[in-house]
């Protein structure tokens, strides 16, 4: 629940940033996407390591840190 919470504020505040009609705006709606946004990746990583069983924790980790890290090298630019 709490993961969903905070792609769907992520998603709300991302596209809010694109709407914006001021810097200030901008600026806050950037900053609530960052709370929202800070959440997602330790959630993340909670959910991986809850369903995968110990022995394989190392292994989940290693694969889910080479996505994050192959996503913007492969991605367009």
């Amino acid at each position: 629940e709490l993961f969903l919470a905070a792609v769907v504020g992520f998603t709300i505040f991302s596209m809010l940033c694109g709407l914006a009609w001021s810097l200030e705006t901008i600026v806050l709606f950037r900053l609530l996407q960052g709370v929202f946004g800070a959440a997602i990746v330790p959630l993340s990583q909670t959910f991986l390591l809850d369903i995968n069983p110990k022995e394989r924790h190392g292994q989940a980790m290693a694969i889910w840190g080479a996505g994050i890290m192959l996503g913007p090298i492969l991605g367009p630019t």
